[in-house]
């Protein structure tokens, strides 16, 4: 299993890639948000556009895992105004910017390129 680290708003999102597939641990997630993973994971089952995933992550562990599409629903269904630090409703915050920034990318320009992008993909998708 493959994983891959971003930080974002100073926090660190870990993706795994799994038969091909990116996927986040709504676990961890919600444990770097200081939010109550229980919780989470059962709201992420209730909404309609978010699927959970049973896999193991990095350690062997099963987690419940978020593919990268419900993991944007269930960032972008957070209700910011209910989360009670200030430190996590800014990461929150900034999450929810930058997939908003790679969402409208993709719509307007064709392709989305992570601001942490190494030359050589930049290289592949021409920006550099």
């Amino acid at each position: 299993m493959n994983t891959a680290e971003i930080e974002v708003g100073g926090a660190p999102i870990v993706s795994y890639l799994i038969d091909d597939k990116i996927y986040v641990s709504i676990n961890a997630a919600s444990t770097t948000l200081g939010l109550q993973p229980s919780g989470q994971v059962r709201r992420a089952r209730e909404h309609p556009a978010i699927e959970v995933t049973k896999g193991m992550n990095e350690k062997g562990v099963e987690a419940n895992l978020l593919d990268l599409d419900s993991f944007m629903v269930w960032l972008m269904s957070m209700q910011v105004h209910r989360i009670k630090s200030d430190e996590t409703r800014e990461v929150v915050i900034a999450w929810m910017k930058e997939s908003a920034k790679a969402l409208r990318s993709y719509w307007l320009d064709g392709m989305a390129l992570n601001a942490n992008a190494t030359d050589a993909q930049k290289e592949a998708a021409g920006e550099k």
